[in-house]
């Protein structure tokens, strides 16, 4: 699968949910878009379900952990971000920075870039669902 944001509905995510928890080679992480109202929120909250060794405040520090990663010991990564409309509603220009960054920095990585620029590296599934 390729790596990429996708849009989805609520139905369409309950119907995949549970295979995704299920299978031992994904890492699965759901945010609640409504509790993420600030930048300052969506760090914190990554940092700790992504589990930063280190949590991050600022985007220099997100993206070197989200291109690292090293701690998660699976073929795929999924992040789900329910309620996608409340999802940074008080900063709606990090939230197009948090999904540019997504697809611009963080997927292309995971796709190819990691084999070119770390010893060893390999390639991760990673897709972002933004459910309505």
């Amino acid at each position: 699968m390729k790596n990429k944001v996708i849009n989805i509905s609520l139905l369409e995510l309950k119907s995949i949910r549970e295979k995704l928890i299920a299978d031992d080679r994904v890492f699965f992480v759901e945010l609640n878009g409504d509790a993420v109202k600030t930048i300052s929120d969506y760090l914190a909250i990554i940092s700790k379900s992504m589990y930063f060794p280190i949590p991050s405040r600022a985007f220099d520090g997100y993206y070197d952990w989200m291109q690292d990663l090293s701690w998660i010991n699976k073929d795929r990564i999924v992040c789900v971000i329910n309620q996608y409309s409340k999802f940074l509603s008080e900063d709606i220009e990090a939230r197009d920075k948090i999904i540019s960054g997504f697809k611009d920095v963080i997927l292309p990585w995971w796709e190819n870039d990691v084999m070119k620029h770390v010893v060893n590296g390999k390639k991760k599934a990673f897709q972002v669902y933004l459910v309505e």
